[in-house]
């Protein structure tokens, strides 16, 4: 066909079948040499905001329970596991579910020595895995070792599953994962379209279509189609049950916290079961780790983001609240902290911006915030409700 006051030609694309595998230019190993030489398909931050910067290392890495189609790292150490599958049957897509956790299972026992002679093995090129990530990662070489060592000894690595036919059966799943929701896996479902082009190349639309999410112990279920793990309702409590679901960035922020701050962690932990009651959850941005609650209109608002360093970001506090046009609710919630922290509420250059400032114009800590932990949670109500309130006067 042509396109409308011009005589440029729109053809549609033919679609390669992956899944029947009646093209025989595509085959499971095209899709793991694709993946691996363009890991920036996988839509990493849909699947953990804090996984970012996948570095190949080698492809069919050998383990006791076989060979992983793909390794790769990430500059903060963590260790992502993909296997590439023609999905076709729903047998075979159960089968390659329980291999996958069966490969972080058997590295589990892993020292980083292990995983480096490993990794060697299926790239002979490679001289030591530091190398892979020494001009992207902020670590030294001893500090990366200690990450990768621990991930791997608390099972904590990220499995990512990539191919096609992926959305059919996942009730198939539920029942497998629900042996494993103990351990600290990210499992995440790939869908991975590949459009062909008349020139010979390719287009390339992946989207995630079931992912899990970090917890201490899991029920599964599924819910229009996708895979899901909850705490159970022994242990869930309020409406969101927000600080059970982590993500393995946030667990990774946590423990930076408690190795830098330990006594400030001590006192900022001890608040989780009231956070959980009022619904809000755990969220990183990088190495922020950020509060956030779900209002009733489904946006996202955030109630603190502290930083690496212990500070409060407080601006960001009224970004969402300036959206729906009320900000001046926010400004009176950072009036009540600035009371706790002794500070006072500045307004940014941005006119849409208030954040929190000590006597000595620097940003408090969460150090100071936890002063007064009560009036912190006091606060918290009256600007949920302030907000709930709001949003339900806006709905009418």
């Amino acid at each position: 066909m042509r396109g409308a006051g011009d005589d440029r030609e729109v053809m549609p694309l033919l679609r390669a079948d992956l899944v029947g595998g009646r093209d025989d230019d595509y085959s499971e190993h095209w899709l793991q040499s694709l993946v691996q030489e363009c890991p920036r398909l996988i839509p990493t931050e849909e699947i953990d905001a804090g996984l970012n910067g996948l570095i190949p290392v080698c492809m069919e890495l050998p383990t006791p329970a076989g060979p992983v189609d793909n390794l790769f790292l990430t500059p903060d150490g963590n260790v992502v596991l993909v296997e590439c599958k023609l999905w076709r049957n729903p047998e075979a897509r159960r089968a390659v579910v329980a291999q996958i956790i069966d490969y972080a299972q058997a590295m589990s026992d892993w020292a980083y020595e292990d995983l480096e002679l490993a990794a060697k093995r299926a790239n002979p090129a490679l001289h030591r895995l530091y190398n892979v990530v020494a001009d992207v990662t902020h670590l030294a070489e001893a500090d990366f070792v200690d990450a990768v060592t621990r991930n791997l000894s608390i099972g904590r690595v990220f499995l990512l599953i990539v191919g096609d036919g992926i959305r059919r059966n996942a009730e198939s799943l539920a029942g497998l994962l629900q042996h494993h929701a103990g351990f600290h896996f990210t499992l995440a479902l790939v869908e991975m379209p590949i459009y062909r082009l008349p020139d010979g190349g390719h287009v390339v639309l992946p989207r995630i279509i079931a992912r899990t999410e970090l917890i201490d112990r899991g029920v599964v279920s599924i819910e229009n189609g996708s895979v899901r793990i909850d705490a159970p309702p022994e242990t869930a409590t309020g409406r969101g049950a927000g600080m059970l679901r982590r993500s393995i960035s946030v667990e990774q922020c946590l423990e930076d916290l408690q190795k830098t701050f330990p006594a400030v962690y001590q006192r900022f932990e001890s608040l989780f079961p009231q956070f959980d009651e009022r619904g809000i959850y755990l969220e990183s941005s990088g190495a922020s780790l950020s509060l956030r609650w779900i209002g009733p209109d489904e946006r996202r608002y955030t109630i603190i983001q502290l930083q690496p360093d212990g500070t409060l970001n407080t601006r960001q506090v009224t970004w969402p609240a300036n959206a729906i046009g009320q900000i001046e609710l926010s400004r009176e919630y950072l009036s009540e902290l600035a009371e706790i922290v002794g500070g006072n509420v500045r307004q940014n250059i941005k006119l849409t911006e208030f954040s929190i400032k000590g006597s000595d114009g620097r940003d408090p800590n969460l150090a100071q915030l936890l002063e007064d932990p009560s009036a912190w949670l006091d606060a918290i109500d009256r600007y949920q409700a302030a907000l709930s309130a709001a949003i339900a006067k806006a709905a009418d």
